[in-house]
């Protein structure tokens, strides 16, 4: 089995412990837990990000690649294309 390039973790939006300084804190309760789960997407979301680009760069790269080994055939090609133009069937010997 492969090794994996990119390893995907899921963050727990809930899961972390809230200090409270005093009771206070209580009344705002649900506007701490909405903030810890949207910092949680948030990092989830800059993974996500950070592994599409890695993707897209990859995909860049071997683009190139195909791109330069397309290039340097169609190089050789027309080179060929050149010599055998440059033949003449007439003037050819033939070996007996």
């Amino acid at each position: 089995m492969p090794l994996g390039e990119r390893n995907i973790e899921s963050v727990c939006f809930g899961a972390i412990a809230i200090e409270w300084e005093s009771k206070e804190c209580f009344k705002d309760a649900g506007f701490t837990v909405s903030n810890n789960a949207l910092v949680g997407v948030l990092v989830q979301l800059t993974s996500l990000i950070r592994h599409a680009d890695d993707i897209f760069c990859d995909i860049s790269e071997e683009c190139q690649k195909v791109f330069d080994r397309t290039d340097k055939i169609h190089k050789k090609v027309v080179w060929l294309d050149q010599v055998v133009g440059k033949l003449d069937a007439k003037q050819v010997q033939i070996r007996k």
